[in-house]
């Protein structure tokens, strides 16, 4: 027995002896790994600053060759860090951009390019395009099919040979670099960089669900652009040009076809013409600020340009002191507005932890993209809330009003789901298979997951999208879309008839947030939420939407105006394109009175007639007083002279 025991007792002092120096090594290499993650964030803040400047100056300056400096600084830095920590960690590092000169400069160029690009129309000299502003300006707002057919045409050609050859060599940087991280493919390198493994196998069987939807909707909206620009019904897929700019992966600019009860959004556009664009970041901070990530921030108002010539949210990021700075121009508009209520869910986001943003920028999180999609479907739901509506008499699914906000919430953010998926899957194949004709395997995916297609279809489109040039990927905003309506949905059913946003949790969804760049976000929203990602909530919202679809009136109902009691028919034009650096005329309808501001505005004329009776009676008053004193004097006046005369 005493030699068992002894037995026993040798065998534990020599694992304590064996394990003891182990864990002894395992902490320093810890604390030495810690103490590596520290210093190379405080090397990324710096270049993250940096970064800021080099954008700010291509931006309003168009001085890219300072962009170009700053980016390939920025790519030392990763490239050194990665070489020093691959040592600790398997975690891929962002080399799939490679950060190699020839990329920098090719996504420069493409940026530059499409920034300075001018388009003239034969004998329309004074009539001209100036860069992708006023590109998707065009897009967006011209209701001539001529015109919008000419526009996409013409700036398809701005892309040279040279830029599509070496957009080809530039694809298979990512090949490389998941070479580099010891993958086996490219597929298998971003769904590490998303923190998602299997990410395109789920992506595709989410898809699969999504479709049918997604087909009627697409349906839905060619039926009613052919009609509106009377059109045969000869093809099944919509032109590219004639869903509005970004690559068509928004699709609100068209709202204005493409409603069959369009009083709503005839109301809010007319609202909100008459707003600023502050304004519309001051309706976007009292979100936020309900969310639980408090204001936007006093240097965010006080450095960010809201009159810049440049439109669009270009929003920069200052990470060593801690603030965002917004550069966007004065236009406003239905799309300009979700953009706004997107953006400042970002500046929110960043106020959080500007710290981490540089890391979090060498990873694609889908709770990023979640949270500014959530942004839209809060300002959609929340139109009466800020006033931009009157609040709705029927809540029912059936109610029109009811249906527009889901069609509207549809168009903003249905085209983005096929789109992100095929963006991926094109340059998957392309790199796998060694495929150099990318535009004719580009439009082949468009018209098979979006059902859209182009004049020759064998224009360069894609150059148009900033994550491709760059060798991004784009699944995040896929998986991004899906979890924002969970998070909707899951504050929707709580809410019952009250605002959504009024019941967000906040502490339960700020954790959710500050979490997110240290916890893989699946794992993180089970945990928090109880939820795996899925696209059950998506369909539970957009459901009520089939039977509409079928239902809805052919003709658009008519609008109601504020100043009659009659009706007029839905305005068969939106804006004429009348561009001239840059600006574009349009004949947008004049703001809607309300009828509880109408009876604010009668109250107030009554007792402004009441004051002006009031005021009109002192000035009598005063007259004769005034007359009085000066008759009095006359008199002792008169009096003293004589006197004086006298004596």
């Amino acid at each position: 027995m005493n030699l068992r025991t002894n037995n026993r007792v040798l065998t534990n002092l020599f694992v304590l002896l064996c394990c003891v120096p182990l864990a002894i090594l395992q902490d320093q290499e810890t604390e030495r790994l810690i103490a590596e993650l520290q210093l190379d964030d405080l090397e990324l803040i710096d270049a993250c600053e940096y970064s800021a400047y080099g954008r700010k100056q291509a931006i309003l300056d168009q001085l890219f060759d300072k962009t170009v400096e700053q980016q390939r600084r920025f790519g030392e830095i990763v490239k050194g860090h990665y070489e020093q920590l691959r040592t600790f960690t398997d975690i891929p590092s962002d080399l799939e951009r490679n950060w190699t000169y020839q990329l920098i400069v090719f996504q420069n160029h493409i940026q530059e390019l499409t920034t300075e690009a001018k388009l003239c129309f034969e004998n329309e000299t004074d009539l001209c395009l100036t860069g992708i502003g006023g590109y998707n300006n065009a897009l967006n707002n011209e209701r001539k099919y001529d015109t919008l057919k000419k526009t996409w045409k013409s700036w398809q050609t701005i892309y040279t040979t040279t830029d599509i050859s070496d957009f080809n060599s530039q694809l298979g940087f990512i090949k490389d670099a998941a070479t580099v991280n010891e993958f086996d493919s490219v597929q298998d390198y971003w769904e590490a960089l998303l923190d998602f493994p299997g990410a395109y196998e789920q992506a595709d069987a989410f898809w699969d669900s999504i479709s049918p939807f997604y087909a009627k909707l697409q349906k839905f909206v060619r039926e009613r652009l052919f009609k509106y620009y009377k059109l045969q019904h000869e093809t099944n897929e919509i032109p590219a040009y004639l869903i509005g700019g970004q690559l068509g992966t928004d699709w609100s600019s068209i709202a204005d076809i493409i409603l069959p009860h369009p009083q709503l959004h005839y109301d809010a556009e007319s609202y909100l013409k008459y707003k600023s664009i502050e304004d519309m970041y001051k309706y976007a901070e009292n979100v936020t600020s309900k969310l639980g990530l408090g204001a936007l921030g006093a240097n965010f108002w006080e450095n960010s340009i809201f009159n810049s010539s440049i439109c669009g949210s270009q929003l920069l990021e200052f990470c060593d002191q801690a603030y965002s700075q917004l550069i966007t121009c004065k236009q406003t508009s239905w799309s300009v507005y979700l953009d706004v209520q997107e953006t400042a869910l970002r500046v929110a986001l960043n106020n959080l932890d500007y710290s981490s943003i540089p890391r979090q920028n060498l990873r694609y999180n889908a709770i990023d993209d979640a949270v500014q999609k959530l942004g839209s479907l809060l300002a959609i739901e929340s139109l009466d809330y800020h006033g931009i509506v009157d609040a709705p008499t029927n809540q029912t699914d059936d109610d029109p009003a009811q249906m527009t906000k889901r069609l509207l919430t549809a168009l903003r953010l249905m085209p983005g789901l096929p789109y992100s998926l095929m963006a991926d899957k094109w340059r998957m194949e392309a790199i796998e298979q060694n495929n150099t004709n990318l535009a004719g395997s580009w439009w082949k995916y468009r018209k098979d997951y979006s059902g859209v297609v182009g004049i020759e279809n064998n224009e360069p489109e894609y150059l148009e999208d900033s994550r491709i040039v760059s060798n991004r990927p784009h699944l995040n905003q896929f998986f991004g879309t899906l979890v924002a309506f969970q998070i909707f949905m899951y504050y929707k059913e709580r809410a019952g008839s009250q605002y959504v946003v009024n019941e967000f949790e906040q502490e339960e969804f700020v954790t959710l947030l500050r979490r997110r760049h240290t916890t893989e976000w699946p794992f993180l929203l089970t945990n928090q939420y109880g939820l795996d990602v899925r696209a059950d909530e998506l369909l539970s919202y957009f459901a009520p939407l089939e039977q509409y679809f079928e239902s809805a009136p052919t003709e658009q109902v008519a609008i109601v105006t504020p100043t009659t009691t009659t009706t007029t028919q839905a305005p068969t034009t939106k804006a004429q394109l009348v561009t001239k650096d840059n600006y574009v005329l349009n004949d947008q309808p004049k703001p809607k009175v309300r009828a509880s501001e109408a009876k604010k505005v009668v109250e107030e004329a009554d007792s402004h007639v009441a004051m002006y009776v009031g005021v009109a009676g002192l000035v009598v008053v005063a007259c004769a007083l005034a007359l009085g004193v000066v008759f009095k004097k006359f008199r002792r006046r008169s009096s003293t002279n004589n006197r004086r005369f006298d004596s």
